[in-house]
C-alpha cells in the first residue's frame, strides 16, 4: 500500500487532475492570506501517471526550494511538504481529454521553464504554479475558467479558482 493512500484516494485520480497543498513557509502564509477563497491552499500541481505511480508536475520558486521552476515530484514527496497534511484534490467538471492534459503538462516539464518571479500571464517561458495549470488547460482546449485577482498591479491566477463549483469538483481526500 502506498504512503499517500492515508491522505488521498488515488482510485479517482486522472491525469490532469490538480492537487493543492498548504505550504509551511512564510511565502505560503502570504499566499493563503491573499487568496481567501482557496481554502488555505498555497501551492498546486498537476497529476500525471509516471510508470506505475502518480507524480506531480508543478512550478516552485528557488527562493523556497532547492530548484527553481517546473519539475516533477513523486506524489509522496509533494504531499509530504503539506502543512498539517492539508491537501485538496480537484478535477474539472467540464469535458476535457485527460491524456492531452498529461501530455501538455509533460511538454512544460520538458521545457524546464523557470519560475515566473515577474508573475506575467502574457508569457509562457516562465510560469508560477497556478499559471502552469492555466497554461496546460488552455493549451489542451479548455475555456478560460480561471478567476483572476489584481495584487500590486499584477493580474494573478487566484487559487480560489479551483474551488469554483461551476468549473471544478473537489474530490474526497481522507482526513
Amino acid at each position: 500500500m502506498q504512503q499517500y493512500s492515508a491522505l488521498v484516494d488515488s482510485t479517482c485520480f486522472e491525469e490532469g487532475d490538480i492537487l493543492l497543498r498548504q505550504g509551511n513557509s512564510f511565502v505560503s502564509t502570504l499566499i493563503v492570506r491573499a487568496f481567501p477563497e482557496a481554502k488555505g491552499m498555497s501551492h498546486c500541481g498537476i497529476l500525471v501517471r509516471d510508470k506505475d505511480s502518480w507524480s506531480i508536475i508543478h512550478s516552485i520558486s528557488g527562493s523556497i526550494s532547492d530548484s527553481d521552476g517546473i519539475r516533477i515530484d513523486e506524489l509522496n514527496s509533494f504531499i509530504g511538504k503539506a502543512h498539517l497534511s492539508n491537501i485538496r484534490h480537484v478535477k474539472p467538471t467540464f469535458a476535457i481529454d485527460s491524456a492531452v492534459l498529461g501530455n501538455k503538462a509533460r511538454y512544460y516539464l520538458n521545457q524546464r521553464s523557470a519560475f515566473d518571479h515577474d508573475f506575467d500571464l502574457k508569457t509562457r517561458n516562465r510560469l508560477y504554479c497556478s499559471e502552469l495549470i492555466r497554461a496546460v488547460y488552455l493549451d489542451a482546449g479548455a475555456g478560460d475558467v480561471f478567476i483572476y485577482k489584481n495584487i500590486a498591479g499584477k493580474e494573478l491566477v487566484d487559487l480560489g479558482s479551483f474551488f469554483s463549483s461551476q468549473h471544478w469538483q473537489e474530490c474526497a481526500c481522507k482526513r
